[in-house]
């Protein structure tokens, strides 16, 4: 067993709108004709969230898989024009 990771808890779990991207927890001004800004705006707080609490969204590698996944499934919903 590696002793030199933190064993992850549930005293603080993250907030839901961090698990799973919508773009209506994200809201901006009312210019914003696409997804994208929300976009960028949940995968900053998903990023200040863990470096806040480091391992609350899992590696960091696969936090970051997460988020290209998300930004490709929301690109083959709706592109941004």
């Amino acid at each position: 067993m590696a002793m030199h990771r933190k064993p992850t808890t549930t005293d603080n779990p993250p907030p839901a709108e961090l698990l799973k991207f919508k773009p209506e927890d994200w809201p901006g001004t009312p210019d914003e004709r696409t997804w994208l800004p929300a976009y960028h705006r949940w995968k900053t707080a998903r990023r200040t969230w863990d470096t806040d609490i480091p391992g609350q969204l899992g590696r960091v590698v696969d936090r970051m898989r997460h988020e290209r996944r998300t930004r490709d499934e929301w690109m083959q919903r709706q592109p941004p024009a």
